[in-house]
């Protein structure tokens, strides 16, 4: 059923394992620089707790900012 559905979902993401790379696309450098720091330090770090090192920088958070305004608009990051 949908329900067993959801509910193996959210199961599923309570058991602490997280994507390889997490890609964030902002709007400005600040909100990119926010959700870096947030998203490593939050539900994006190690579930060991340890610091990535050359040799394991996994989980990673990567966070780039478009700038809609500028000539050409969007697109100089990976969200388009």
């Amino acid at each position: 059923t949908t329900t067993d559905a959801l509910n193996a979902a959210v199961a599923a993401m309570n058991q602490g394992r997280v994507f390889d790379v997490t890609i964030v696309c902002t709007t400005d450098d600040h909100q990119a620089a926010y959700w870096m720091d947030r998203l490593a330090a939050g539900v994006c770090r190690r579930p060991d707790q340890s610091t990535t090192s050359a040799s394991n920088p996994y989980p990673m958070v990567l966070a780039v900012s478009e700038d809609w305004n500028a000539q050409g608009g969007a697109g100089n990051g990976p969200g388009t």
